[in-house]
């Protein structure tokens, strides 16, 4: 019993931090996009937005996860 409290925290803190480095990656490339030519700047906007998508998705996946509990 206790373990499965402290895997499913663990899993809580995993899916959190990936959700945080995600969207630390994600204002970075925005940052430098707008030091870039139009070129760069898109493609690192579109960059941005991938990683936009797959925290939502860990977003999507963790609340699918919690309520199956």
């Amino acid at each position: 019993m206790l373990a499965d409290k402290t895997n499913a925290v663990l899993l809580q803190e995993m899916a959190h931090r990936t959700k945080n480095n995600l969207a630390i990656l994600s204002g970075m490339i925005r940052l430098e996009a707008r030091h870039g030519g139009p070129e760069v700047a898109a493609a690192l906007e579109a960059t941005a937005r991938r990683l936009q998508v797959m925290r939502r998705s860990t977003t999507i996946s963790q609340s699918r996860r919690t309520r199956a509990r």
